[in-house]
């Protein structure tokens, strides 16, 4: 372990500062302020982690969803069947392995960087100062060191977790996440340098941020692989990673969520509001395997799909088939027209189409599941008491029609990822995504 030379991390840090602030000229103090927080625990739910106040949600619910993937899907059976009666000892065990994870998948060497603030007395005396502003004299204290292979990071991360709960543990472990990364590979993969990773007006954790937080790359776009656009190459997400991001933007057709990102290795997903990050997971591995036959029909079948409603335009039927390597000749898609929309309604229906040209998949049968839904913020908690939100869902056979019936966010947000999901939330409370 070797500490960075003073010259090279303070020439660094102004780089960072304006990469990710936009520059302590373009700061706002009240978001930075926002962002003055530690990695807490809920007393009324032991692994979940509590926000205290609008912008710091992308460390928190990234960190959060990490922490459910290690609880979930990497502890011993006792932990597994007690998962929501935790001790303290086993959540901060989970905590620093989460934290560890995130730092690991944004590099591909096994060196790293921890940010830290060596008195940790001396954060008191922080919000007393004066003379300069808490901005200034929180970079003024900050330090970092180098470390070298992964045991020795989960080491120096567990005598360091003291930090990590401290007011400034968030920005601390962000910005080891961001030394670690490098300078030079996040101007690399981000397509506007010019834009700060922390929104300048809402405080809340840009695109590219979230992208570097669950993926390890800082890229901008949630489309899978890249895309050009005017000769400008757009790049998204390239491979599946170990957490998930559904967004309400794209029910609101803003954005267009890729494959990837909506069929992580794990079933735990970001979800995203226009301002908030919250968390939905499940214990059932089956809603992300690998892609089968069903789910490339229903995948390539939903990109025509414009309205998420179960069906295509008759004109949209050639690529449809062309997309699924299906045979395509004009002639031929005419008649497949004619058969599968006798009534000339100019529809083709999901189920129809799978019909025809995949009978062996056409008679799926429903899948029903628990899922559960997480928000940090105390205020958008049910009685101010930050808990898990339950819920039994089913995946439904493909209606002719599909009918919807709840509009509240967060099923408006799932009908992206489960176009036929029914929910029933325990005690009829709907979670807010705000």
């Amino acid at each position: 372990m070797e500490e960075t030379s003073v010259n090279n991390f303070s020439n660094d840090l102004e780089q960072l500062v304006k990469l990710l602030w936009g520059g302590p000229e373009n700061l706002n103090e009240e978001i930075f302020l926002r962002w003055n927080q530690g990695f807490v625990f809920s007393e009324h739910e032991p692994s979940a982690l509590l926000q205290l106040d609008g912008g710091p949600c992308s460390i928190i619910a990234s960190v959060q969803a990490y922490l459910l993937k290690n609880l979930l899907f990497g502890s011993t059976d006792d932990v597994r069947q007690n998962w929501r009666n935790l001790s303290a000892s086993d959540c901060e065990s989970l905590l620093c392995t989460s934290l560890c994870d995130i730092m690991q998948q944004a590099t591909d060497s096994d060196a790293y960087v921890i940010v830290i603030i060596d008195d940790i007395d001396s954060t008191n005396s922080i919000a007393s100062a004066n003379d300069i502003s808490i901005f200034e004299k929180f970079h003024k204290l900050i330090s970092s060191k180098k470390i070298s292979g992964r045991e020795n990071l989960k080491l120096d991360m567990t005598n360091h977790l003291k930090l990590f709960y401290s007011t400034y543990g968030c920005l601390l472990f962000l910005y080891s996440i961001l030394f670690t990364k490098g300078l030079g590979r996040l101007k690399e993969e981000i397509s506007d340098v010019d834009e700060s990773l922390i929104d300048p007006v809402y405080g809340h954790g840009t695109q590219s941020l979230i992208n570097l937080l669950i993926t390890g790359k800082a890229v901008s776009y949630v489309w899978d692989n890249v895309k050009e656009v005017s000769e400008l190459k757009l790049c998204g997400i390239c491979e599946r990673s170990q957490i998930g991001f559904l967004t309400i933007l794209e029910h609101l057709r803003y954005c267009e969520v890729g494959w990837f990102l909506k069929n992580p290795q794990y079933p735990i997903w970001l979800v995203g509001s226009e301002t908030h990050l919250t968390v939905l997971f499940s214990e059932d591995t089956s809603l992300v395997g690998d892609e089968g036959q069903e789910m490339k029909i229903r995948r390539v079948f939903g990109q025509y799909d414009s309205e998420g409603r179960g069906f295509i335009t008759s004109e949209a039927l050639i690529d449809v088939m062309k997309a699924l390597d299906l045979f395509a000749d004009p002639e031929y898609v005419k008649i497949m027209v004619n058969k599968l929309d006798p009534e000339q309604l100019g529809v083709i229906t999901l189920n129809k189409f799978t019909e025809e040209f995949f009978p062996s998949q056409a008679k799926s049968k429903s899948v029903s599941f628990k899922m559960y839904h997480y928000n940090g913020l105390q205020r958008s908690s049910p009685n101010n008491q930050v808990c898990y939100s339950e819920a039994e869902c089913t995946i439904m056979d493909v209606p002719e029609l599909q009918i919807v019936s709840d509009y509240s966010p967060i099923n408006m947000c799932l009908l992206t990822k489960w176009p036929t999901i029914e929910i029933s939330w325990k005690n009829n409370a709907i979670p807010s995504l705000n």
